[in-house]
């Protein structure tokens, strides 16, 4: 099975939070570019066209009837192409764009596109051994390890391989190495990132696969440590909705009533707010945090962790805030 399509074919859309993101499309309007986006219930951002050198685009607002308003990225836009991927980047308010087929070459160029207040296209070069060119593959991004995971696709050859690109600091490209039965070569195939086991979830894709397969990663940042004798804590330690524009819910259970901390702290290990703090009952709890700090000013959006004790009993959930 292909990918499915929505508006034109090969375009890409990544879905994160309230947000979902469409990214580009090979149509009659090939050689176009362009850019939406809306800050309503559903944001979203399509990457299309005009002609050489032409940058437009729309924001949709869903409140009330939809009105769709005219964007305006600076910055060289990439060249028109489909069958490419994009996901959006939670931490920096930014898509991000990697490979596809401009009717005529595979390509294998990398393209931000920073969001907030005045949009801007930005063609990088990370660091490291790239991808061979493709059109086809998967992405997602993996909040747990703040990167994009690339899967398959075909460009010189139908390939199968897995690639990171590490988002925190300098882009930086390294091949994956999975343990385990390696997928068969695919494009055009469909992958999720399932927050609830930490792991990238594949399925279909041409030609003829109808199987779905699974790339996991043990242990990730959400450090999970019960004690031996059935301990102070029964579940991992939640939050959601994560990735958020908004107010956090944090939820865990008690086997025991127990002395337990729930602390925010800052990329830099800095205590940004202690949620909890002395003797709970056992059973179910849920915290939320409404963003502010100890002085009850807002933070500033970015990536932030959540630390629950709990007797010997510790959990780390990583949060990300968006603008």
């Amino acid at each position: 099975r292909g990918r499915h399509r929505i508006d034109g074919g090969g375009h890409e859309r990544a879905h994160l939070g309230g947000r979902v993101l469409r990214v580009g499309g090979i149509s009659r309007l090939l050689n176009a570019r362009s850019a939406w986006f809306h800050e309503a219930h559903v944001p979203s951002l399509s990457f299309t066209g005009g002609e050489a050198g032409d940058r437009f685009g729309s924001a949709l607002s869903l409140a009330g009837d939809p009105v769709w308003t005219r964007l305006a990225p600076t910055g060289t836009a990439p060249d028109a192409r489909g069958s490419h991927s994009a996901i959006y980047d939670p931490g920096r308010d930014r898509m991000i764009v990697f490979g596809g087929l401009d009717g005529r070459r595979f390509l294998g160029d990398l393209w931000v596109l920073s969001l907030g207040t005045a949009p801007t296209w930005t063609g990088v070069t990370p660091t490291g051994t790239p991808p061979q060119v493709r059109e086809g593959h998967s992405a997602i991004y993996d909040p747990i390890r703040d990167r994009m995971v690339v899967f398959g696709g075909s460009g010189l050859s139908s390939v199968n391989d897995a690639w990171s690109l590490s988002l925190a600091g300098g882009l930086a490209w390294t091949l994956l190495s999975p343990a385990g039965t390696t997928p068969t070569a695919r494009c055009l195939h469909a992958a999720v990132y399932d927050p609830a086991r930490d792991r990238m979830v594949v399925f279909g894709g041409y030609p003829d696969s109808n199987d779905g397969w699974e790339l996991s990663w043990s242990p990730g940042t959400a450090l999970d440590v019960p004690r031996s004798d059935g301990g102070a804590a029964l579940s991992p330690l939640f939050a959601f909705p994560n990735p958020s524009r908004g107010d956090i819910t944090i939820s865990f259970r008690l086997a025991q009533r127990s002395e337990t901390s729930l602390r925010i702290y800052d990329v830099a290990g800095r205590v940004v707010r202690t949620l909890a703090s002395g003797a709970l009952s056992a059973g179910s709890q849920s915290v939320r945090w409404d963003r502010r700090m100890e002085t009850g000013a807002l933070v500033q959006p970015g990536l932030y962790f959540c630390e629950l004790r709990a007797s010997d009993y510790r959990s780390v959930r990583r949060i990300v805030l968006v603008r």
